[in-house]
C-alpha cells in the first residue's frame, strides 16, 4: 500500500498537492469520509481488494480514524496494493501520526509566517519575482496570487513582466482575467471570448485555455460526467468550476476534444510571436467553433474590444 497523508494549515497548497496526486494516480476508486464511520468504510475496501480492483482511495478527516480502524489498516497495509491519499482536518494525534509515518508519508503544509509567503509561492511555483513584483505581490490575497502563479507557470512564463503579473493574478489593475475566457469559450459567446482575448496578455490567456481544456477531457476520459466526480477528480474547490467543467465534458465528443488540445499545443507557440494577441484571438474563436461547431466568421458581427 502507498499511503500519503496531508496535513497542515495552508489549505490552497493542500488542495493542489491533493490535485497533483490524483492526477498522478488517478482515477479515484473509491472517497470516504472517517467522520461519518471512523474510517470503517475505507479499510473495507482494503479487507475486499477484488471489490475495487486496483484501487486508488481518498479518504478526508483522516484524523478521525479510530483505533480499531488503525490497527486494522496496520494489519492490512502489507498485502494491499492500494494508493492512499488522506487529508487531515486536524494535526492526527501522536499514535496515528506514528502509524503513517511507519507505513507511509505524512506531508504538512503550513501558511509562511510574514514576508515569507510571496517568496515561498514564487519557489513553489518556479516563477522569479524581482524586488518591485514582490512587493506588488504582497497586496494580492494569497489564495489568488497562487492562483495566478500556477497560470504563468502552465504557460512557461518563469520571468514575467509586471503586466503579465497583473494579468495573471486578476488584480484590480488587470483588464480581464483567464477565467473569463474559458468561460466565454464554454458559452460559445464569440463576443466575449474576442473581447476578453484582446484584453489578456497572449501567453497568460493561452495557457488557462490549454489547462482548463486538458481538465474536460480528464473528466471527459473517466467516464463520469458528473459535476461531484469533476470536483474529486480534479481538486475543484468552486463547484460551479466543477458544473462548468463537467458539462463540457459530457457534451462535447472525444474527437473534438483531442482537436481542441491539438489546437492548443499550436496556439501556445503562436501566442508568443509579434503577433500573439491577434492569435489569441482568433485562437478563441476556433476553439468554439472545435468544440461546438462553426458559427460566424472571426469578425462577422463580433464588435472587437481593445
Amino acid at each position: 500500500m502507498d499511503l500519503i497523508v496531508l496535513t497542515g494549515s495552508d489549505r490552497d497548497v493542500l488542495g493542489t498537492r491533493r490535485a497533483e496526486l490524483v492526477e498522478l494516480h488517478g482515477p479515484v476508486t473509491a472517497s470516504f469520509d472517517a467522520r461519518e464511520d471512523s474510517g470503517a468504510g475505507f479499510v473495507a475496501a482494503l479487507r475486499n481488494p477484488g471489490l475495487f480492483g486496483r484501487s486508488f482511495l481518498l479518504v478526508d478527516s483522516f484524523e478521525t480514524l479510530s483505533k480499531e480502524s488503525q490497527n486494522e489498516l496496520s494489519a492490512r497495509a502489507g498485502a494491499s496494493t492500494a494508493v492512499v491519499v488522506g487529508r487531515c482536518e486536524k494535526a492526527p494525534a501522536p499514535g496515528l501520526r506514528s502509524l503513517i509515518q511507519r507505513l507511509g508519508t505524512l506531508e504538512c503544509r503550513d501558511l509562511p509566517r510574514g514576508g515569507g509567503a510571496v517568496r515561498s509561492c514564487s519557489l513553489e511555483y518556479g516563477v522569479r519575482l524581482d524586488q518591485a513584483q514582490q512587493a506588488f505581490a504582497g497586496t494580492v490575497p494569497l489564495a489568488r496570487l497562487r492562483q495566478g502563479l500556477a497560470q504563468l507557470s502552465s504557460a512557461g512564463i518563469t520571468n514575467p513582466t509586471h503586466e503579465e503579473l497583473v494579468a495573471a493574478v486578476g488584480h484590480e489593475q488587470r483588464a480581464a482575467a483567464p477565467w473569463e475566457l474559458t468561460d466565454a469559450i464554454s458559452a460559445q459567446d464569440r463576443a466575449a471570448a474576442l473581447a476578453v482575448a484582446g484584453r489578456l496578455v497572449p501567453a497568460v490567456g493561452a495557457g488557462a485555455v490549454t489547462r482548463w481544456l486538458g481538465q474536460v477531457a480528464r473528466v471527459a476520459e473517466s467516464g463520469d460526467t458528473s459535476p461531484q466526480h469533476a470536483s474529486k477528480l480534479l481538486g475543484l474547490r468552486h463547484p460551479f468550476q466543477a458544473e462548468r467543467i463537467a458539462q463540457l465534458a459530457a457534451h462535447v465528443p472525444p474527437a473534438r476534444l483531442l482537436e481542441g488540445l491539438a489546437f492548443c499545443g499550436r496556439l501556445a507557440v503562436e501566442v508568443r510571436s509579434a503577433n500573439g494577441r491577434e492569435a489569441l484571438e482568433l485562437g478563441s474563436l476556433h476553439l468554439i467553433d472545435v468544440l461546438h461547431g462553426p458559427g460566424p466568421s472571426p469578425r462577422q458581427g463580433v464588435p472587437a474590444q481593445r
